[in-house]
């Protein structure tokens, strides 16, 4: 079974998510929080690159989506390496919408792709 919450490490700005299966870590997410902003950020998500497909990602996501509700955010934002291709089928699959480009982000000179999520009130 597949459980995404949250850490007891979480903090006014910042939530610590992880996934577990059966007593394993195999993902975490980390979501920053401002002040006074309705924009979360997706600082990182990581998934054991042996449990890949298996849904853990798009469970953190989705995790990291209800934190950023319980904090009044209406968007969530990430930034993903441009040649990061499974987290970013992952990220338009979850309904992620890229809106921007920073050129030579990443230490290797990749360029991130921006990517936003509105979030409905639940």
């Amino acid at each position: 079974m597949l459980l995404a919450r949250n850490s007891t490490t979480a903090a006014p700005s910042a939530a610590v998510l992880v996934a577990e299966q059966q007593g394993q870590l195999t993902g975490a997410a980390v979501v920053l929080f401002r002040a006074n902003s309705t924009i979360a950020r997706l600082y990182s998500l990581a998934v054991d690159p042996r449990l890949t497909g298996r849904g853990i990602g798009s469970a953190l996501i989705t995790a990291v989506e209800k934190a950023a509700r319980s904090r009044k955010c209406r968007f969530v934002r990430l930034e993903v390496h441009e040649k990061n291709h499974g987290a970013i089928v992952c990220y338009r699959k979850a309904g992620y919408e890229q809106f921007d480009r920073h050129h030579e982000y990443y230490e290797d000179k990749g360029h991130a792709l921006r990517f936003e999520k509105p979030l409905a009130p639940r």
